[in-house]
């Protein structure tokens, strides 16, 4: 704080803290001696990183920087759960997280981007819930490749390679626009929308360009379904207002571009539908499901839309989107599971769920939420004939119902001797360990660990390169025949009742998961 005040202190002191804080790196790059976020207060007091005489070598600084991601796996006591990956526990993750932290916040500084690639600290600060740190990654690795080919732009024509780095200006710039796409792709996975809309505007020139309209259009049929929850019908047209607008900027700015380079469309190249056209679908479909008949035909006549409501076009319609989609009657007999919300009918769904005796597993889980809310508002969990829909926040409002959780499902989730598959469950874990519970001295989280967990993404990816990081849904259709409808995952979850749509699409989504895990069983055992 002292030095930051000075500026003469600080001169005179540059060289030296320089040198001083190279040798601190190259100890930190092999040893655990070295508090990285010291170093980065250090580095910032002295205004060291960049280029001229505040320069540190990037390699010595990307050895530390990867030293300092590895502790933060060294020790960590995780769930490995059957090739499901690492999934680390609350404490550990208490521990690791300053680690991290340091190593973050010291790559900004210092930015040596020439020798590291920005996306591989995206999946780390995520991993740990930094959302904001891994923007900084971003920001500070689309800066240094700016600034890196200004550089040598202006030096008399000499070739852009970088002769410090592994990585050359031009190859700088492509790592953090593949570092931004990460980013969003992790958070468009989470189903955190109205983040990956924000991220993708705010990172638009470093990379979120080729994100900006599918972020945008999914942002938008979130809101689009809470609003005729709670009849806001006039927050449609502005969400609708939005898409339109979003994809005219980008056809406005890729028509010079595929003019002089033959540019496809970012709309027609990454997207297969046209977001214009379908978020209208979308949002007549939705006021028609909630029965907003009179909010339907406006909308249509306020966009020349051509639309009657004619219920049997609408049985057929809704027949064809049946044979089209696997349907939760497909593959399990009975009603659909109501959603349980007191310690008895828990208590008693449990016994159908794990049977007499126990069974072991496998079950599937699966969590929905509103971003704008704390925690989860459903939990599914399933095994081959039985799902359970479990409402954390009426089981978690009373001390009954969290000790009848952490009876239940608690005990599930972390029993060493179960598999309890999920699909990219990371956010779910999260997610369910932020859940808030009533406030009382003597009642603990109802969820103490997750050892049972697996995640079945990984398993898909290794049995099938071709489906690596593929969607809930893709994966559905390789397996089973038919994919995922997927209309419900923008549904207002925290409202109650739920509707029959939304029971279906949540229980689909964790019979699924442990469906995927037995048939991978069935592959491995074949050979």
């Amino acid at each position: 704080s002292t030095v930051s005040r000075n500026k003469a202190l600080r001169h005179a002191g540059r060289p030296v803290s320089r040198l001083l804080l190279r040798t601190y790196l190259i100890h930190a790059s092999h040893t655990q001696c070295f508090n990285l976020q010291i170093l980065n207060h250090f580095a910032k007091a002295f205004k060291l990183g960049g280029g001229g005489d505040g320069y540190i070598d990037h390699h010595i600084v990307a050895a530390a920087i990867r030293n300092g991601l590895l502790q933060t796996d060294d020790g960590a006591s995780s769930s490995f759960g059957n090739e499901g990956g690492i999934i680390l526990e609350g404490e550990n993750m208490l521990f690791m997280k300053p680690r991290l932290a340091g190593a973050l916040a010291l790559a900004c500084q210092l930015q040596p981007w020439s020798a590291l690639q920005p996306d591989t600290l995206i999946d780390a600060a995520i991993q740990y819930q930094f959302w904001h740190a891994a923007e900084d990654v971003c920001r500070s690795a689309h800066k240094a490749a700016v600034d890196s080919i200004s550089l040598a732009a202006k030096s008399n024509g000499k070739s852009l390679n970088n002769d410090i780095g592994r990585f050359s200006p031009l190859e700088q710039q492509q790592n953090a626009k593949l570092a931004v796409e990460r980013l969003i792709d992790i958070v468009l996975e989470d189903r955190c929308y109205r983040r990956a809309d924000a991220l993708a505007t705010s990172l638009y020139d470093a990379g979120g360009r080729t994100r900006y309209v599918e972020a945008r259009y999914y942002h938008a049929c979130e809101t689009i379904s809470k609003v005729i929850y709670r009849r806001q019908f006039p927050i449609i047209e502005r969400q609708i207002t939005r898409i339109d607008k979003a994809v005219a900027k980008m056809e406005q700015e890729e028509a010079p571009e595929a003019a002089t380079a033959n540019h496809s469309s970012v709309t027609t190249q990454t997207l297969s539908f046209d977001p214009s056209s379908e978020i209208r679908k979308f949002a007549l479909e939705k006021l028609q499901e909630a029965g907003e008949i009179t909010a339907a035909k406006r909308l249509a006549s306020i966009y020349g839309m051509d639309y009657m409501y004619d219920e049997r076009a609408l049985m057929l319609a809704a027949a064809l989107r049946r044979r089209k989609y696997l349907q939760y009657e497909d593959v399990l007999p009975g009603p659909l599971p109501s959603l349980i919300s007191n310690p008895k009918d828990l208590s008693e769904g449990f016994e159908r769920l794990r049977g007499k005796p126990y069974r072991q597993g496998p079950f599937g889980f699966d969590a929905e939420w509103d971003e704008e809310t704390d925690g989860v508002a459903v939990l599914q969990l399933a095994n081959d004939k039985t799902v359970l829909l479990i409402d954390v926040p009426a089981l978690s409002s009373t001390e009954e119902g969290v000790n009848a959780m952490e009876k239940t499902v608690g005990r599930l989730l972390d029993c060493p001797d179960s598999v309890v598959a999920g699909f990219a469950c990371k956010q779910d874990l999260s997610r369910l360990r932020s859940s808030p519970i009533v406030s009382q001295e003597n009642c603990s989280h109802w969820i103490s660990g997750t050892r049972a967990v697996i995640d079945v993404q990984n398993m898909v990816g290794k049995a099938e390169p071709k489906l690596y990081k593929a969607g809930l849904s893709r994966v559905c259709q390789h397996y089973f025949g038919k994919p995922l409808d997927k209309a419900e995952q923008c549904s207002l979850w925290s409202g109650r009742p739920l509707s029959d749509h939304q029971r279906s699409y949540a229980a689909l989504d964790a019979w699924v998961c442990v469906g995927i895990y037995d048939k991978l069983r069935v592959i491995a055992a074949k050979g």
